[in-house]
């Protein structure tokens, strides 16, 4: 059985942004139809992800990320054998570029972003980061109880925070797991764990 939900709905307020969860039960199958226009990244949150295009079969596991063209479908499975995994799927704007991205993934350990903003993808991309192809900029924190990590925004930005696990405070609003908040009205943002939890943040520029 395949579960999917979407935490960001694309469209002008978000730029172009989507954020979709995937639930994949052992051994499901299922394939990402194409996104013309858009480059897509996937995030695993636990077990093991078989991702396949056109050329290659790559496995993802927890705190690895993905970048695909959505300019062709994707395969993906769950090769783990007894638990059902979740992904998250980012669905970006591209640039211009009309050349097909790359397709890889990379390994975020837990000390980078452990009570501190990781930037994990951004569009021109550095030996650390993501390149994304579009004008945006992902962030990820693990925090523990009544750790805090500030959020800055520029007056034209495009702020979101998702909850990835656990609970958060995004200002004076809470946050449980998988849900999304937009903070584009304000300029700075202050994220207090409530437990151990994690937090996305995606800056649209």
């Amino acid at each position: 059985m395949i579960d999917t939900a979407t935490l960001l709905e694309s469209n002008t307020n978000t730029c172009g942004v989507s954020v979709e969860l995937l639930t994949l039960s052992p051994d499901q199958r299922m394939e990402v139809a194409e996104q013309t226009g858009y480059c897509r990244l996937f995030f695993v949150l636990n077990g093991i992800l078989a991702c396949t295009n056109k050329e290659k079969t790559l496995r993802v596991l927890p705190r690895e990320v993905l970048r695909s063209d959505g300019n062709e479908p994707l395969h993906i499975s769950n090769v783990s054998k007894a638990d059902a995994i979740t992904c998250l799927q980012v669905s970006l704007l591209r640039s211009s570029s009309e050349t097909l991205l790359p397709f890889y993934h990379r390994y975020f350990p837990d000390d980078s972003k452990q009570n501190s903003l990781c930037t994990i993808a951004i569009s021109e991309g550095n030996k650390n980061s993501f390149r994304t192809d579009a004008n945006v900029e992902l962030g990820l924190a693990a925090l523990k109880k009544y750790d805090t990590v500030v959020l800055q925004r520029e007056e034209s930005d495009k702020v979101f925070v998702v909850t990835l696990r656990g609970q958060v405070m995004v200002g004076n609003r809470k946050s449980d797991t998988l849900t999304a908040i937009d903070v584009s009205d304000e300029t700075s943002v202050m994220i207090t764990g409530q437990n151990d939890s994690e937090v996305l943040t995606i800056r649209v520029m």
